[in-house]
């Protein structure tokens, strides 16, 4: 039961060699008898069990890999052959890592890491270790962890493998994790991470001090200032996707002296209590502020002594990936927390203060635990996202913008793509703004892609308190419209979503006039258009697992589309539709065209092309529409 903040003794979880007997360690937990206390027989009787001798076809062993690993100077590391013991499966396989005693800490976290695609497909290039770092461990935990994603990478044709030599270079190089013992994945995690830095950092100035953030200058160009500093000394993937940067303002209550310090995270490790409750209403409870009295009062420098001070977390900047460690155990009280906490699967909007427009994340892994402070065993639920293999079912939408991101990447003509743009000044007006923000997103960004597909929304938010305003930016290459179920129009889709939304409750939005969450309205307005725009119609709800079949109208020949720059509208015609027949679970996709050359509309389902007319064209299977600028 979900809602439980206990797991049943009675639990039906699978024995691990992880764990004597997990559903006896919470017996003994819950009858608050100690650990020493537990029955061992079991474990003697099963290990006297002799079971039948396992027959192996050694044709079916893979090809001897040898897997070559670079200095950064392209000297060879190491040229090394690996045994992973394969079982192998009867055709393409999602692969396990067996447990080699008490790994399951670390099984779970590489599943996480192998499905995080934007760092294990890293991996698969020629890595270039930093031969200077005295920290790593000379590129043996990359080599080994590289080795074993290339083993696993879907579609994988092993339902298992032994990860034995990436065990044998994390005992060897992370300190306290020896065979055999029991560890937790997120003190795993972390050491890691630290160790694949440190290999991996592509930086020459890792031991330059950094020179002081000026106080004089406003709290976004000090933490501009410290977040370059922190990235000229530590260039890896890791600090690339996994760190973001965190503002920690102390407020004298008697002087009204602030001081802020910049604190850089790959990990946000939150408090969860007692009581059944949110991820959302953690985030809130680490970022809320904090009184400092007492012992833990600051020491203020312009009383010169301590002082009761306001202590507040804000976000500066947010990473790629985003980890959330969920603080179960209590090393004091030496107990583990059962606490239900809801976390969102699609959508968790994160807010920096350099933006009041959220960035939104999906969840794609999650580590269990299963167990006590003492012992346990842990799983992962991951979602393989690199899904696009042949004979699955596939989301035409999601297929478009993945291929677009892939062939921008290509493509992309910029030699500026790492350059961190600099600040947007308050006392320009709002097109100026949004000129200079589209002037350096596309100096970072020139492919056909951009060029073609990309325009720019205007987010802004207004304090219905005190009227202060502030507007941020989206570049878009696809308007994903929301269409209801009763039968509508695209205009009034368009409609429908560039109308005011107001912001209130835990949407509401904290305003920095009045320093504390207020009602707001918020509003998208379209400032560029590009050549050719894209509908996408959502007709799935994710949640509520059905397929919305709403009729849509909307226009063959002009569909007129204005922005804030311009009371004249541009008219756009159409010339593709992307239709979908079927479920949620599963279906059938056809295409309408319009052939330029021969003026003529066309359907394509597969290897079938028939001529059609206009009025074909629009059905309540239209799923994607491309028009093009007259």
């Amino acid at each position: 039961n979900k809602s439980s903040n206990s797991l049943s003794v009675s639990s039906n979880l699978s024995r691990s060699i992880s764990s004597p007997n997990i559903a006896q360690l919470l017996e003994k937990e819950m009858n608050g008898k100690h650990m020493d206390n537990i029955d061992t027989n079991e474990g003697k009787e099963r290990s006297m069990t002799t079971p039948s001798q396992p027959q192996f076809d050694r044709t079916l062993k893979p090809a001897i890999n040898r897997e070559k690993l670079y200095f950064n100077d392209s000297t060879v590391i190491e040229d090394k052959v690996r045994d992973f013991c394969p079982v192998r499966s009867g055709g393409t396989s999602i692969t396990g890592l067996k447990n080699l005693g008490n790994t399951c800490y670390s099984n779970a976290v590489v599943q996480c890491l192998l499905n995080t695609t934007e760092f294990s497909s890293f991996f698969s290039r020629n890595l270039k270790i930093n031969k200077n770092s005295k920290y790593g461990s000379n590129g043996e935990l990359v080599m080994e962890l590289a080795a074993l994603f290339r083993h696993m990478a879907y579609p994988s044709f092993y339902t298992m493998l032994s990860a034995k030599d990436f065990r044998q270079a994390v005992s060897k190089h992370i300190k306290d994790f020896v065979p055999g013992a029991q560890q937790d994945s997120h003190e795993f995690l972390v050491k890691l991470f630290e160790k694949l830095h440190d290999d991996l950092n592509e930086s020459t100035k890792w031991d330059v001090i950094n020179t002081g953030v000026s106080e004089g200058l406003s709290l976004d160009a000090r933490a501009m200032k410290f977040w370059k500093q922190h990235i000229s000394k530590n260039n890896s993937i890791i600090s690339q996707l996994f760190e973001g940067l965190i503002v920690n303002t102390l407020s004298c209550l008697k002087c009204g002296e602030k001081s802020d310090s910049f604190e850089v995270f790959s990990c946000l490790s939150l408090p969860i209590g007692n009581s059944r409750t949110t991820l959302t209403e953690c985030l809130n409870q680490y970022f809320k502020p904090e009184r400092m009295s007492g012992e833990t009062a600051w020491e203020c420098p312009t009383c010169k002594q301590k002082r009761e001070a306001d202590k507040r977390l804000q976000l500066w900047k947010l990473p790629k990936i985003l980890i959330v460690h969920l603080k179960r155990f209590s090393i004091e009280g030496r107990y583990k927390l059962r606490t239900y906490v809801d976390f969102p699967i699609n959508d968790l909007p994160m807010r920096t203060i350099q933006s009041a427009n959220p960035i939104q994340y999906s969840l794609y892994g999650v580590v269990n635990h299963f167990g006590t402070l003492e012992g346990g065993h842990y799983t992962a639920l991951s979602k393989h996202i690199k899904d696009f293999v042949p004979g699955a079912q596939q989301d035409s939408h999601e297929f478009l913008v993945k291929l677009f991101e892939k062939l921008h990447d290509d493509l992309n003509e910029s030699t500026k793509w790492d350059v961190i743009n600099t600040g947007i000044s308050e006392g320009l007006s709002l097109d100026a703004r949004a000129m200079k923000f589209w002037k350096q997103h596309m100096s970072k960004n020139n492919s056909i892609i951009s060029q073609l597909f990309e325009g720019l929304i205007v987010n802004t938010l207004s304090c219905l308190k005190c009227g202060e305003k502030s507007d941020s930016f989206e570049v878009f290459s696809c308007l994903s419209l929301p269409i209801g179920n009763s039968r509508t129009t695209l205009t009034e889709c368009l409609n429908q979503y560039f109308k005011p939304e107001r912001m209130s409750g835990e949407t509401a939005w904290e305003c920095p006039t009045c320093k504390q969450k207020r009602e707001a309205d918020k509003r998208l307005q379209l400032w560029k258009l590009p050549k050719i725009l894209i509908v996408h119609l959502k007709r799935f709800s994710i949640e509520g697992r059905y397929k919305l079949r709403t009729y849509v109208d909307f226009p063959i020949n002009d569909l007129p589309m204005r922005t804030i720059q311009s009371a004249n509208p541009i008219q756009y015609s159409l010339y593709g539709v992307v239709n979908h027949f079927g479920t949620l679970e599963g279906g059938h996709y056809t295409a309408f065209s319009h052939n330029q050359n021969k003026y003529k509309w066309h359907k394509f389902d597969d290897q079938d092309v028939t001529q059609t007319n206009p009025a074909e064209v629009k059905s309540e299977s239209a799923y994607i529409l491309f028009y093009r600028c007259c």
